[in-house]
């Protein structure tokens, strides 16, 4: 009897599990990709690399995807059997409340070893390919939409403009290109005006494989100007080799942590000098990785009703409990990732903990 309860509990909760994830994937790519747009628009991006990119930031959203899916899975499949009154007659069996909750706790474990597995390989891989395809789309594709007699904004502290503009954007004749950067100094410009230019692709940057690229300019020269345009400095030259930071087209989706295994973060953990984003890092994955349990439990307590009296108290728990959990837990990973001694290991055990230990003392005074 309770072999077949166990596989008519798990079916059950199966299929609002895989369109609760499916719902939350596509939900957060959506939002994902609106960043994306323009880029994907002006560049004439591949179908096939636009798939890869889907398939890959798909990946990068599971760990949050499968427990918030878990437990809104296991909310509805409680609530649907206490409504029908199911869980009842499963009582009126014999059945204790910890047998009913059993299997599903165990399919629990089944995707805390999930999560855990894809934080060994598929996300780190899926967060470094994210990574290489955006920059490169980026970086390679970011000086085809120059125009010629038009004015090029699309770098920070760049205008660039040309006269003349051949083999998109590679080729360039009666170039003026204006720099107001910080790293001149404090507002200092540059102004380089030169006869023609070419645009040159060096490799990769190892960090993030993003194309190095830089102008190689032809008869022209550099002016420099103060801030307060009390000196200025004029250089004539033949040619010069001028190189363009594409740092800011790095994109903001992984960290050089996040795309490192969880077996080589546990090596990278020093206990001389500890890096706060590492430890941050290998610990959110611990801990993430048992939130489907957690979440599990927590919708099996909530989806309980009682016809006797009203439920409101039991559905307004269940609405706070995740955002309970998810405020408690992103301003413990804030405070993880500015703290250097052995407190990161305990502020990302606080959410799962603290959760844990109330999950329990309701489970127990409502036994």
């Amino acid at each position: 009897m309770k072999s077949i309860i166990s596989r008519y509990l798990a079916t059950s909760f199966i299929f609002p599990f895989l369109a609760s994830c499916s719902f939350f994937i596509v939900f957060l790519l959506t939002f994902q990709f609106f960043k994306f747009t323009k880029i994907i628009i002006n560049k004439e991006i591949p179908a096939f690399l636009i798939a890869e990119m889907i398939l890959h930031l798909g990946n990068t959203f599971l760990p949050l995807s499968i427990p918030l899916s878990a437990y809104f899975a296991a909310l509805y499949t409680l609530k649907k059997m206490s409504l029908d009154s199911e869980y009842i007659v499963m009582r009126s069996l014999g059945l204790a409340k910890w047998d009913i909750f059993k299997p599903l706790l165990l399919l629990g474990l089944l995707l805390t070893f999930t999560i855990f597995s894809l934080g060994e390989t598929i996300i780190p891989l899926s967060r470094r390919r994210f990574q290489e395809i955006t920059a490169n789309i980026t970086s390679k594709g970011m000086l085809s939409s120059i125009q010629k007699e038009q004015f090029y904004f699309e770098i920070p502290h760049f205008t660039i403009f040309a006269q003349n503009v051949e083999n998109k954007g590679e080729l360039l004749e009666k170039l003026f290109i204006h720099i107001k950067s910080p790293k001149f100094g404090e507002n200092e410009e540059k102004i380089i005006m030169a006869e023609r230019g070419e645009l040159l692709k060096e490799g990769k940057e190892e960090d993030a494989s993003i194309e190095m690229l830089r102008f190689k300019l032809y008869q022209g020269s550099i002016t420099k100007s103060s801030p307060d345009h009390r000196y200025i400095e004029k250089i004539l030259f033949d040619t010069y080799d001028f190189p363009i930071d594409l740092s800011q087209f790095k994109n903001g989706v992984a960290s050089k942590e996040s795309m490192k295994s969880t077996s080589t973060l546990y090596q990278s953990i020093n206990l001389k000098e500890r890096n706060p984003l590492i430890v941050t890092e290998f610990w959110e994955r611990i801990y993430n990785a048992f939130q489907p349990t957690l979440f599990i439990f927590l919708g099996l307590l909530f989806g309980i009703q009682s016809r006797r009296g009203p439920s409101k108290k039991v559905d307004l728990l269940s609405f706070f409990a995740p955002l309970f959990y998810y405020s408690l837990y992103f301003t413990s990973l804030s405070m993880a990732r500015k703290e250097s001694s052995y407190l990161c290991e305990l502020y990302m055990l606080m959410p799962t903990l603290l959760t844990s230990i109330l999950a329990i003392f309701y489970y127990r005074t409502n036994e």
